[in-house]
């Protein structure tokens, strides 16, 4: 049975969201340039912008981890401290992972070298937390009050950016759909002006036969009756007899 924390990580409207953004393991320019701003701010070796999927953290923003994370841009979500920042809603700091309980069971302590962790919520237009804004260290950090400060502030305008990604990701979806939606209504246009002039050549076709003598009169009265791309060079005649069984 899924704990309460893993039934918010798997909100079906949270991970939308996550995809809304494009955002994935893959490298971006401006969530790096979010990383390069919080190492340097904070003075810390490793800065990430992770965001949640539903099996993993990716990165999509990062500065300072080793291999093979730092090519893979990715870990399971056993490595994930932002699990708690998503989970709880709020920030979530930590002096020492190895000497929490709430952290120390973690394997991001011997494969990241997670040591001091300080994380704020990177939220959408609507406040579910998509992931983490992260300041990390490899030794024991007690982060002060403006470094909490400068990284509150740097999740914000990071924040701001996931809404504007969204946004643009939701604009174009509806762009496209208004285009399906009107190609749609063209076809359908089309095949209601199609029928609807068979139906009228065929009322008259009635009319224009019903007073004829003979065959040539009627191939005649067809070739005048039908117009436009289907105007025929030659106009024919076939008789059917059904045999006797």
């Amino acid at each position: 049975m899924a704990s309460p924390e893993d039934e918010v990580v798997g909100d079906a409207d949270r991970l939308q969201a996550v995809r809304d953004t494009g955002l994935t393991a893959v490298a971006d320019a401006d969530m790096d340039r979010f990383a390069r701003l919080v190492s340097r701010m904070l003075g810390v070796p490793v800065a990430l912008v992770s965001v949640l999927e539903e099996a993993r953290q990716v990165f999509p923003g990062m500065v300072g981890l080793g291999e093979p994370w730092a090519r893979t841009r990715q870990t399971p979500l056993s490595h994930s401290l932002c699990h708690h920042v998503v989970a709880s809603r709020e920030p979530f700091t930590v002096a020492d992972t190895r000497a929490d309980v709430r952290t120390a069971a973690r394997p991001a302590i011997d494969d990241l070298g997670v040591v001091g962790y300080a994380g704020e919520p990177l939220t959408d237009d609507v406040g579910r937390v998509l992931g983490s804004l992260c300041a990390i260290d490899t030794r024991p950090r007690q982060w002060s009050a403006e470094d909490l400060a400068a990284l509150r502030d740097l999740a914000a305008a990071c924040s701001g950016e996931l809404r504007l990604r969204t946004a643009s990701s939701q604009r174009e979806l509806a762009r496209r759909g208004e285009a399906r939606a009107r190609e749609r209504a063209d076809v359908m246009q089309q095949r209601t002006r199609t029928a609807l002039e068979r139906s009228q050549l065929l009322l008259r076709a009635a009319d224009a036969l019903a007073d004829t003598t003979g065959l040539s009169e009627v191939r005649q009265r067809v070739r005048e009756l039908v117009s436009g791309d289907l105007q025929p060079h030659y106009v024919g005649l076939v008789l059917a007899e059904r045999r006797a069984g």
